[in-house]
């Protein structure tokens, strides 16, 4: 049993303790603290007063966020119970309190000083009070967030006044600050603390000017881009605190990549994992990953950012999680813009074909094609995936094909890019749209078309016809093929395709596999007919392609396909038949 000492007595004794616990383990070790609360109790009442003077970050990432000078985005991802939002909310109220209290409490200038962030405190421009901004996904987190975090970390309001606002009696909707003897709250205000949601629409966050914002988990896209804006008034930083839990999204385009890739040097990026949290315990700790299925634990017990996303379940659940961590840029771009009538009175699109290595002569290439209905931004667009079967042991794929386009002009496209690449075989979806683009590719007089020719469920005429039939009968059969190359853990260069495979999910209400709500699955099949032609990966038992025509058949000199490769690849080129890869520029 710890003695107790008079809560009046001893306080040089007391505070000796906490520096003793500091200067040991780097931090105020929660566990530490809580026995020397037992012994001095007159610490509680000096901790509880102000709470976030004395939140002490743990050494290690945390640490490092509280040792970095301004930035313009602080990127923390962190793992479950990581301490993330409990430390993004003392920052946060660090930045926004620190001056006020260096301005009117000089006793507490020194523990300012030696526990606060090295990001300089906020004060407010003349004639306006700080506006902080703290954005959560929901109504329900952000309530989470003001109860849970923000009024148990804002100092006593004998302290500092503050008062919370709750317009709708749940969720406050700011937290209003004033000087130290404003106990009415009439007089002028240092800060307001507002809450905010995504649900609310992007609309919600038009038309002010911020002076900082604790982001916590990730908002849709529009809405982070929303909150940018109201940044550039005061060049305000915004603190991002979340776990990494949706795959390959805007948020690893538009932040992880630029501050990794070192493009954005006034952003930082951190990380914080569950398992060198020492405010668990070690048993408590191993509890917690012990909870926590494997493939979910890069980011939800490390922190993670990785290529595949942990609250769903992937198709196929042992394999999507496996894929290697490596996307490249394509190293080239060819905008293949096809020749022939406008349709539906809209120019052909520029569909860009990105490129991963030049197509090499004489080499075999197969080509799966998933054919679109249109140009409208809410449908799928139409993608084409180029497969090398001899790269490497099991093949790879070295170039996409991906626009919203008509399934006419996708024919055509398609007609381009199988002549660029040697003929290559394509297989087409010959569902609905894809007729059309198959009918497109016969006009033009393109051979190398893959057929199916036999399926039980069949009908005996559809059974030797140009292209692939999607069906519930089929559909496990030409997953399988992907499912197949996957297991052998190819490297997939392109983050979208990754980013498509991650969100392709097992809808247990319709007992089929599918693209996640919102998501898209155009390049998975792509991917998927590019595969089923080859015998390593489609189950050839179940379903069998035709042979298509071998890759060197040649193409009438005088045919559609040849006008329309002059007019539309060579167009730069005075000499139609000029070297193919003269008309591949860079990335």
């Amino acid at each position: 049993m710890i003695p107790k000492t008079n809560p009046l007595e001893n306080i040089n004794e007391a505070l000796a303790c906490v520096a003793r616990i500091k200067r040991e383990y780097g931090w105020l070790h929660v566990r530490e603290m809580a026995t020397a609360f037992e012994r001095f109790p007159i610490l509680q009442t000096l901790f509880a007063r102000t709470p976030h003077l004395y939140f002490s970050p743990q050494p290690g990432e945390q640490k490092r966020i509280w040792a970095t000078p301004r930035k313009k985005i602080l990127l923390t991802s962190g793992a479950n119970r990581s301490g993330k939002t409990e430390q993004g909310t003392a920052f946060t109220l660090h930045a926004t309190l620190d001056a006020l209290i260096l301005k009117t409490m000089p006793a507490l200038a020194s523990v300012v000083r030696e526990n606060g962030p090295a990001f300089p405190p906020l004060t407010p421009k003349p004639g306006r009070s700080l506006l902080i901004w703290v954005v959560a996904l929901t109504s329900e987190l952000a309530r989470l967030l003001a109860e849970e975090y923000y009024l148990r970390l804002l100092p006593d309001p004998a302290v500092i006044p503050w008062k919370a606002i709750n317009k709708a009696q749940s969720t406050p909707d700011y937290i209003d600050i004033h000087y130290p003897g404003d106990k009415d709250l009439k007089g002028p205000r240092w800060a307001r603390i507002q809450f905010k949601t995504a649900e609310q629409g992007r609309e919600k966050f038009q038309g002010a000017r911020i002076d900082f914002a604790h982001v916590d988990e990730e908002i849709p896209k529009d809405v982070w881009r929303e909150t940018l804006v109201r940044t550039a008034d005061y060049q305000a930083t915004i603190l991002f605190t979340f776990t990494y839990l949706k795959g390959l999204t805007w948020a690893y385009d538009e932040l992880y990549v630029p501050i990794v890739k070192g493009r954005k040097p006034t952003w930082e990026y951190f990380k914080l994992s569950l398992d060198k949290n020492e405010a668990l315990s070690r048993g408590a700790r191993d509890e917690i990953i012990a909870s926590i299925p494997e493939h979910e634990r890069p980011a939800r017990v490390h922190g993670e950012i990785t290529l595949a996303p942990a609250n769903i379940t992937y198709y196929p659940p042992n394999n999507i999680s496996a894929l290697p961590r490596k996307v490249t840029d394509p190293s080239a771009r060819l905008d293949i813009t096809p020749a022939g009538e406008e349709v539906a009175g809209a120019p052909a699109p520029n569909g860009p074909l990105l490129l991963w290595e030049l197509p090499v002569p004489n080499e075999r290439y197969v080509i799966g094609a998933d054919p679109a209905g249109g140009r409208a931004q809410e449908g799928d667009p139409a993608c084409a995936a180029i497969f090398r079967p001899n790269a490497g042991e099991k093949g790879r794929f070295v170039g996409f094909f991906h626009a919203r386009c008509y399934p006419e002009e996708f024919g055509r496209a398609l007609a381009a890019i199988g002549s660029l690449f040697n003929n290559a075989p394509i297989a087409v979806e010959a569902n609905t749209h894809g007729t059309t683009t198959l009918r497109t590719l016969e006009n033009l007089r393109y051979r190398n078309l893959v057929r199916q020719i036999k399926r039980n469920q069949l009908a005996l005429d559809e059974a030797d016809r140009p292209g692939i039939y999607n069906s519930r009968s089929t559909r496990t059969d030409i997953l399988a093929a992907l499912n197949n190359y996957l297991a052998a853990n190819p490297v997939i260069p392109w983050a979208e395709a990754i980013r498509e495979i991650s969100s392709f999910i097992v809808n247990t209400t319709k007992d089929r596999a599918e693209a996640a709500k919102g998501a898209h699955d155009d390049i998975v099949f792509a991917m998927c007919y590019a595969l089923l032609a080859d015998p390593r990966f489609s189950n050839n038992a179940a379903f069998a392609i035709a042979a298509p025509l071998n890759h060197n058949t040649k193409t009438d000199d005088n045919s559609p396909i040849t006008r329309m490769v002059n007019d539309a690849i060579h167009a730069n080129n005075q000499n139609p038949r000029a070297d193919r890869h003269s008309i591949i520029t860079p990335w």
